[in-house]
């Protein structure tokens, strides 16, 4: 199935996750990749076409342009895209620690600042593809489509912080081996590096409250219905609980990492 352009965005929570759950993360990485093409381009396209409606004398048309520029912009195909094609960057890119901090850099993720606000995300998927000719009681209401988008959202969420979790982590252990080969094994808690572990335990949690809290939620649509949305990702993370030793390694993670400026503080203290 190859979908292009508009259908990146309407269609493509039907490829590119199906891809990745079955494992093929290579593929799914273009997938993700040619939806991120289409995203980023929006907004050069569009302005030629604000400008071409502004030339022939379409003034009807610019209000439309700038509607669709500000849906594809806020859609949430796109951050789900970025966040997704970022993990399987780190997953397939990671071969090593050098290799995960210079795929770290390319990405230039600022782990302090969250980038998508998600009040702002629309949901732009194409729900009715195909059409149904059953009782009302069998088709797709309003009620599911938004329980599917806030899964999503939530889905969003956790992906999203994880990965910011990870830049931060991988900048704090950075910033101690820099200072390790610097200064003789005496550690130097610098701001950077302190902001950054900060930010790493707010970061977890976030996670962890969000993991908590949607334990008690329910997100279970109809498995009846065809027309029905995907089952969320988040429900099959959350049963399999699958979340839980993630929180807890970014935990331990912490706890190492703040023993570490403890005994580094110490040795330093001894030599002077």
């Amino acid at each position: 199935m190859d979908i292009k352009h508009i259908l990146q965005d309407a269609l493509g929570y039907l490829v590119a996750p199906v891809s990745v759950a079955k494992g093929h993360f290579s593929q799914g990485l273009i997938l993700y990749s040619n939806m991120l093409k289409f995203f980023n381009s929006n907004y050069k396209d569009t302005v030629d076409y604000l400008i071409a409606s502004y030339k022939f004398g379409s003034f009807t048309k610019i209000r439309e342009f700038v509607d669709f520029r500000e849906r594809l912009c806020n859609s949430l195909q796109f951050a789900t895209a970025f966040v997704e094609h970022t993990i399987l960057s780190l997953i397939l890119e990671s071969d090593n620690h050098e290799a995960t901090e210079a795929t770290i850099d390319s990405l230039q993720i600022n782990p302090d600042v969250e980038s998508t606000k998600s009040e702002n995300l629309r949901d732009n998927r194409d729900l009715n593809i195909m059409l149904s000719w059953t009782s009302p009681e069998k088709q797709v209401s309003n009620t599911m489509k938004q329980k599917s988008m806030e899964a999503e959202v939530v889905w969003w969420q956790m992906r999203s912080i994880l990965v910011r979790a990870i830049v931060a982590c991988a900048s704090c252990w950075r910033q101690s081996h820099v200072e390790k080969k610097d200064f003789d094994n005496c550690l130097v808690t610098n701001g950077i590096q302190q902001l950054h572990l900060d930010t790493l335990g707010d970061l977890v949690k976030k996670l962890a409250s969000l993991v908590e809290i949607q334990k008690a939620e329910s997100y279970i649509l109809s498995e009846d219905i065809v027309q029905a949305p995907t089952r969320p990702r988040l429900v099959s993370n959350i049963e399999g609980r699958f979340l839980f030793p993630v929180v807890h390694l970014f935990k331990d993670l912490l706890v190492l990492k703040r023993l570490q400026d403890d005994n580094g503080r110490g040795s330093g203290e001894r030599l002077n």
